[in-house]
């Protein structure tokens, strides 16, 4: 009974994940051009291959191939995450005569400081068939977005090829992920402004109110 019980939790939480939505755009590489919607490509080593796609995985039937002769071809996509939470990552992943194929999470703060770095995989080498990768992780507390970034490696002598489909970032808690963006991008910004006889000199400092909270800001500072 207890082994039944256990095989229905299996079940609901993969069902869970499947309906979970997509942070990443376009994670199937849906696409009838070059130009593939929502991600950063590195020019002419990046082709939307329809003959090479997870041969278990039921989507478009197309997906990313990375050919590159040099020590990496770098293809990247932004999502939005918020710091503390846990988020599921999974995508599919084809290798031919790589060198160094890294897959990883580069983590953003609120001032778009890059802080910290996540692999999914690291140094893959060699030939691999379509393989499913999967991992559950939390989101630094600092994090408000970041990259889901593929580095295919090959060298002068051997070109690498890399494919990859089907990849999927879902929150595990969808609502609280939700609620927490929401409540970020609410957050007004308001500058106070100074009474005519009350102007300070360039170099001191005005007011600026943050949810509530005063901060001083230098008047010569920078955006």
């Amino acid at each position: 009974m207890k082994h039944f019980s256990a095989i229905l939790l299996c079940i609901f939480v993969c069902l869970l994940s499947a309906h979970a939505a997509n942070l990443l755009t376009n994670g199937g590489f849906a696409t009838d051009d070059a130009h593939v919607p929502g991600w950063s490509l590195p020019g002419n080593e990046a082709v939307v291959d329809s003959e090479c796609f997870p041969p278990e995985e039921p989507g478009d039937r197309q997906s990313l191939r990375l050919e590159t002769r040099r020590q990496w071809a770098v293809a990247e996509a932004e999502f939005t995450v918020a710091g503390g939470l846990e988020y599921l990552v999974s995508y599919w992943q084809r290798l031919e005569n790589v060198t160094q194929t890294h897959v990883k999470l580069a983590w953003f703060n609120q001032n778009g400081v890059l802080f910290e770095e996540t692999f999914l995989s690291y140094g893959q080498n060699g030939t691999q068939p379509w393989t499913r990768h999967e991992q559950r992780l939390t989101a630094p507390a600092q994090a408000i977005r970041a990259l889901f970034r593929i580095w295919a490696g090959g060298t002068t002598e051997q070109q690498g090829v890399s494919w990859f489909d089907e990849i999927n970032i879902s929150p595990v808690d969808e609502e609280a992920h939700q609620q927490a963006v929401e409540a970020r991008d609410a957050i007004p910004v308001v500058q106070r402004s100074l009474p005519p006889n009350s102007m300070k000199p360039r170099g001191e400092a005005v007011e600026v109110e943050l949810a509530g909270r005063v901060i001083v800001v230098p008047q010569n500072a920078t955006d």
